[in-house]
This record gives structure tokens, sequence and C-alpha cells, in this order.
């Protein structure tokens, strides 16, 4: 069960308090994003929406159709929506769901910062950010999470760092390369007002040529045996095309 219901920005504060303690205590069938774009000139919304900035009180329910509807209705009931995009949908439908949002072909720079704390402070920088971007073609959000995913012991997989309970994107997009210089600078001044807010995370998937302290920083205590995986299966550094961990140059037996 997916809840969409798409608020106008103009008093995205207070909406995104509600949607803080919407998130208090969720159960793990509970998944939310909460986040900030400009609707597209597009004929698939209604034309007096077309270009207005609106906040999206994203969430998914894991379960059944008739408990999620129950258990995500208070996300809907904020405020009268301008839209509300909620309703069943399969896994594999929603996968691509928001795919529009990202148009194929356009200019994008991304980053993301883990906040250890989602206060009222850190709520009016992640709306400022919003507010001052260059592009309309460019969605923050703040994701929750907590719940499962910070149960899992730091070395269980690579990912190490779980901790955290939200996590900020920017995701700056823009279609003429002349543009190119002041979104990824809003990007950048955006993540660095938010390091106040945090212990150092980022989702890496989200990231833009992160420097190697950066991906040192995510993943932990595990780099070290990621580099020694490296090591192993990609001596030569071919997969390098990513958040890259470079193989330390030494030779390892392989059994």
């Amino acid at each position: 069960m997916l809840a969409a219901p798409i608020y106008a920005a103009e008093h995205a504060e207070p909406i995104v308090r509600y949607w803080r303690r919407c998130c208090e205590n969720a159960p793990d069938e509970f998944s939310s994003y909460v986040f900030f774009m400009t609707i597209p000139p597009s004929p698939a919304f209604p034309e007096v929406l077309r270009r207005r900035r609106v906040v999206v009180l994203a969430a998914v329910w894991a379960g059944t159709v008739e408990e999620g509807a129950r258990r995500l209705q208070p996300l809907r009931e904020y405020d009268a929506p301008l839209v509300d995009l909620s309703g069943p949908m399969t896994y594999v439908a929603l996968q691509s769901a928001f795919d529009w949002v990202f148009p194929k072909g356009n200019f994008y720079y991304w980053k993301t910062v883990t906040l250890n704390c989602l206060d009222d402070d850190a709520i009016a920088t992640v709306v400022s950010c919003a507010a001052s971007s260059p592009s309309p073609g460019t969605v923050v959000g703040i994701w929750q999470l907590g719940g499962a995913l910070s149960r899992r012991p730091p070395t269980a997989t690579a990912y190490g760092r779980r901790d955290e309970p939200f996590l900020v994107n920017m995701d700056s997009g823009w279609t003429d390369p002349r543009a190119s210089e002041p979104n990824i600078a809003w990007t950048r001044e955006s993540w660095a007002a938010l390091q106040r807010f945090s212990p150092g995370g980022m989702y890496l998937n989200y990231g833009s040529l992160e420097p190697e302290e950066q991906v040192r920083a995510v993943y932990g205590e595990n780099y070290d045996r990621l580099v020694r995986t490296k090591d192993r299966y990609d001596p030569n550094n071919m997969f390098r095309l990513n958040q890259n961990i470079k193989p330390s140059g030494l030779s390892i037996e392989t059994s």
C-alpha cells in the first residue's frame, strides 16, 4: 500500500514536523520518505499544479492493503492535499512509480547525508536548502531509517553504519549544460550546511564522485575487509567507475 499525498510547499516546516511525529515508533512494515519537488509541466497533472513547489509525504506499508490503508491514513490527513496518489500498489510497480521525476538525458549531481537527529533546527535547514535550489528538476528528501535496518550488526554486511535515524538526499537535476556549475555548487553547499547534524555518514548509491576519505567513513570498520576482497577479485581496479574501494596492491593468494 502506497501513501503519496502532495501538499503545497509554502508551509513545509510544520508539514515535516507532522511527518516526523507519524514516523515515531513506526512498526517495521511502515517506511516513509518526505520530499520536496517541483511539479513538472506535464499533462499528467492539473494545469494549476504545474511548476508548483510541493511536499510529498510518501510512505509504504508492506502488509495487507486493509491494514496499510489504516496505518497510512494520518499522512493523508494533515490537510486537504493538492493531489493524492495513494493506493494499493505491487512491489514491482512501486520500483518505477517515480521514475518520471528523473527523466533520462538530464544532468544530475547527487549527495546524501545521514542525520543523528531531526529536530526543528535540522528540519528548518533542510527546508531552507530545498527552497534555494536553482533548478526545478531537483529533489530534496528525508528518508526515515531505523527499524530492521538498524538492528543488523555493523559487520554483518558491507554497509556498516546503521544507527542514524534519518538520511537527507539532495538530488540535483537540470537540462542546460550551462547550469552545471551553480547546481553542483548548490548541492555541495547544502551538504555542508547539514554536516552539523550528522556523524559523517551517507548513502553511497546517491553520491557523486566522493573522495576516498568519505568512502572510508561510510564503510567504517568494514573498509579494510572490503579492500582485501578487492585485492583478491579485482587487484587491477577494473570496477572503478563507482564510489571506489581501491585495492591495496598486495598479492593475496587464492584458495
